[in-house]
């Protein structure tokens, strides 16, 4: 996203949407583990973005380096 806006507005972008994935999921302990299930290699792995990695952050959750995939 940072290639169309500039950092500070993907990351707030971005943070806005992991906020609304969090209150749809009701809790920190089940949006950390949906991520982590999605980051496991399938046919649908999430990719997380430097701006997605700076929200989750913010929301205190820390995605282990190990975890993240990486670009193919």
């Amino acid at each position: 996203m940072t290639q169309v806006v500039p950092e500070p507005v993907a990351q707030q972008l971005a943070l806005q949407w992991w906020q609304k994935r969090l209150n749809e999921l009701g809790s920190l302990q089940k949006l950390k583990q949906d991520i982590l299930d999605g980051l496991k290699p399938g046919p649908y792995t999430l990719y997380l973005f430097a701006e997605d990695v700076w929200a989750l952050e913010q929301l205190g959750i820390t995605i282990p380096e190990s975890a993240l995939n990486q670009p193919r």
